[in-house]
C-alpha cells in the first residue's frame, strides 16, 4: 500500500491457461451452434405447420432465408471464432 494507492499483482497469462481458454472458446461456439440449430428447427417445423394458409413459393422463400441466416450466423461464429483463437495462442 502507497498511501492511498492499492497494488495488486496480476501474475502473467500462461501457455496453458491460453489454450484452456481456446477450448472453453470453441465448447461456447459449438454450444451456440446447437442452440441455432434448434431455433432453425423450430422455425422450420412452425413454417411447415402453415401449409394451409400460405402458398408453397412462399415457405420456399421463408426456407431459403432462414436457412441464409442460419449459414451467415455460423459463418460470422467461425470467424469469430478463429480471431479469438488467433488472438490467445498467437
Amino acid at each position: 500500500v502507497e498511501g492511498t494507492l492499492i497494488r495488486v499483482p496480476i501474475p502473467q497469462v500462461t501457455r496453458e491457461h491460453r489454450e484452456m481458454l481456446v477450448k472453453l472458446a470453441k465448447q461456447n461456439t459449438n454450444k451456440a451452434k446447437d442452440s441455432l440449430r434448434k431455433v432453425r428447427t423450430n422455425a422450420m417445423n412452425k413454417l411447415k405447420k402453415s401449409k394451409d394458409t400460405v402458398s408453397e413459393d412462399t415457405i420456399r422463400l421463408i426456407e431459403k432465408q432462414i436457412s441464409q441466416m442460419a449459414d451467415d450466423t455460423v459463418a460470422e461464429l467461425e470467424r469469430h471464432l478463429a480471431v479469438k483463437t488467433k488472438e490467445l495462442l498467437g
